[in-house]
């Protein structure tokens, strides 16, 4: 994150805002695959909670359920709902549970939170 001003000469558009993300396709290497492989289950405890609360009608929507044998398909979704949450304060539970349209839309672009 950082906060940054853009302008844009051929419109004479000045755009100020405290956070411009890149979101690439893949999680940066700081965040630990671990970390990501556990967001990427619907065993973890922050998709069991959201299921349990019944958030956003998150109880009835189904989602991937991805096995254990695929961990770089669990690790790939754990970075996508990891960019959602962490870009959204509160993002739709449909997004969460599958978050391969929400995130292909950012994916590989600038966005600004």
């Amino acid at each position: 994150y950082c906060e940054c001003a853009f302008y844009h000469k051929d419109t004479s558009s000045l755009l100020v805002t405290d956070a411009a993300v890149y979101v690439g396709e893949n999680a940066p290497g700081i965040i630990p695959e671990d970390d990501l492989e556990s967001l990427g289950s619907d065993d973890c405890f922050t998709i069991r909670l959201l299921k349990l609360g019944n958030y956003r009608g998150g109880r009835n929507i189904a989602s991937p359920q991805i096995p254990a044998s695929q961990r770089e398909a669990r690790v790939s979704n754990g970075w996508m709902r990891m960019a959602l949450f962490s870009l959204f304060i509160a993002p739709d539970a449909k997004n969460i549970l599958n978050p391969e349209r929400s995130f292909r839309g950012m994916a590989g672009k600038f966005v600004v939170s």
